[in-house]
């Protein structure tokens, strides 16, 4: 939206006195104000997804609208909305927060649009009401938890965190152990890319959410880092090997004990952790990257697809647990001699 310019017309007193005589004529240049909207669509496809992110980043939109003032996000057309939904959107939306744009939520009616405010989603974009990063500060309803922009300092915290939340209101006699395992091979692995030396950028977030009439618990992590086939290709290079095609890359990321070494401390285990854990747990993962997706279901059964010409930003990480799978958990104390064999 522009404001055109405005002809003004100032008498001055000698014109007062005798109009016509003298005049000032004064000229206000434009004010330009320009919006962006997004219309925000659950997709189907990797494909229609990455499509609509790619659309949307701040880098596209300044490129048409330079004078950029103000983002507005439309919630209105959607009823439903998923875990890596969430965190893929808040990692649009906090690139146009960190360039100091203003983001406005279009109030509606909508499912989505009450779920993002009740998980503290609209907030995190609010100056005023903006959730400290190392705060981790509970919605009202019990079955999400805290979502969260990631700081690489607070994940371990975050990870125990979220288990002893959902240990206490609906895992109770289950082990759930695997979930701040699981958790921390995520951001010690996947945020590697999302953090390296390279990255053009180091946006993340994360949020866990249970659905109790399924028993379905998920986790989702999305970053806007290199994305998982570039890291491993740069780290090929720097050890004099020849790049692979993406998701070769995404599948040599998952072979136990290969590592990008983009961070001192990865050991090579995290992501292959994830695939055959979640594989013994009946569990599934999905992994989406830069013209890669990976999936493995509920049986263990692994597809592989390559997303050629398809630029999916960064990674993002979608776990699913089912509660009937996980183990009993074993009792702290032993009773008795019998306890011991």
């Amino acid at each position: 939206m522009f404001c055109s310019p405005v002809t003004v017309r100032f008498l001055s007193k000698a014109g007062k006195a005798a109009v016509g005589r003298a005049s000032a004529i004064f000229v206000l240049y434009p004010i330009y104000y320009m919006e962006h909207v997004i219309y925000f669509q659950v997709f189907t496809t990797t494909a229609a997804f990455a499509s609509f992110l790619l659309d949307n980043r701040l880098v596209k939109v300044r490129s048409s609208k330079p004078g950029l003032t103000l983002l507005r996000v439309d919630l209105a057309n959607e009823q439903t909305i998923k875990p890596h939904h969430v965190v893929t959107l808040a990692c649009l939306l906090e690139e146009y927060w960190l360039a100091g744009i203003p983001i406005r939520f279009e109030a509606s009616d909508s499912v989505v649009y009450a779920y993002l405010r009740d998980i503290g989603f609209l907030r995190q974009w609010d100056a005023n009401t903006r959730t400290a990063p190392d705060g981790f500060t509970l919605p009202a309803d019990s079955t999400s938890f805290v979502f969260w922009k990631v700081e690489p300092e607070s994940m371990a915290d975050y990870a125990e965190s979220a288990y002893r939340h959902y240990k206490a209101h609906f895992f109770q006699g289950k082990d759930l152990s695997v979930l701040p395992t699981y958790l921390a091979e995520i951001f010690n692995n996947i945020f590697d890319h999302a953090f390296a030396a390279g990255a053009a950028e180091r946006i993340a977030y994360c949020m866990v959410q249970y659905y109790p009439a399924t028993e379905r618990l998920f986790i989702a992590v999305a970053d806007f880092g290199m994305g998982i086939p570039n890291s491993v290709n740069r780290y090929l290079e720097s050890q004099q090997q020849n790049p692979l095609p993406p998701i070769e890359a995404l599948k040599q990321s998952l072979e136990l004990h290969f590592s990008a070494k983009s961070r001192p401390h990865n050991r090579g285990r995290g992501l292959n952790t994830l695939s055959t854990g979640l594989a013994a747990l009946g569990g599934t993962l999905t992994i989406q990257t830069s013209h890669a997706l990976y999936h493995v279901d509920s049986s263990g059964k692994a597809y592989p697809k390559d997303l050629a010409g398809e630029n999916f930003p960064g990674t993002t990480v979608a776990i699913r647990l089912l509660h009937e799978r996980l183990p009993a958990e074993e009792p702290d104390v032993l009773d008795g001699e019998a306890s011991l064999f």
